[in-house]
């Protein structure tokens, strides 16, 4: 058997699953694949975040690249870097998609916890063990290899009981119009 490529990308994807009554709902799936790294999210509205080889980065929302980030190409990547971390509130549940508890995969993470809790995703090129934060109470995390790259995904309450947007890890300086872009007036600004 061929050996693959250091800088090649090995497709494998997985889910995530949050409790809702007594059912799982699908949350994300996360996908890579040979032209990149996608995060899904639940809705059937197209939303997603996609990280292409070249570097380019993707936020989707309605179908619609809305936001537009450089990083370094995928099949380079080194370090750690949180891609989202956001509150998880209730539900729309039109926008559920509904199933009976079953694992897809072995590597899907089903989290079985009240809503509302916070989620935070991070992308390593090594399995890491992430320090604890005392603001996060009863944390749990789940550590997922994706083809040659590692999700580290962090569960938890907030202490300060505030919106959170904070990101663990940002290794980038963001600036718009060298390497963020918002999709205005049918044009990247």
């Amino acid at each position: 058997m061929p050996k693959t490529p250091k800088n090649s990308l090995i497709p494998s994807k997985f889910n995530l699953y949050i409790k809702v009554g007594n059912k799982y709902v699908r949350y994300y799936k996360f996908e890579l694949t040979n032209s990149g790294f996608y995060i899904y999210d639940y809705s059937e509205r197209g939303d997603h975040f996609s990280y292409h080889n070249d570097g380019n980065c993707f936020y989707h929302h309605l179908g619609k690249r809305s936001i537009k980030k450089i990083r370094k190409p995928l099949n380079e990547y080194t370090g750690i870097e949180t891609l989202r971390c956001l509150n998880v509130f209730m539900f729309n549940s039109q926008m559920l998609k509904l199933k009976n508890y079953s694992i897809d995969n072995k590597n899907d993470v089903l989290i079985d916890r009240t809503i509302p809790f916070c989620l935070e995703i991070n992308l390593s090129n090594k399995k890491v063990s992430l320090p604890t934060l005392t603001e996060r109470i009863n944390s749990k995390r789940f550590q997922r290899k994706l083809g040659n790259l590692w999700l580290i995904i962090e569960v938890y309450e907030n202490s300060k009981k505030n919106y959170v947007s904070e990101m663990r890890y940002s290794p980038n300086k963001w600036v718009v119009g060298q390497n963020f872009f918002s999709w205005i007036d049918n044009k990247w600004q």
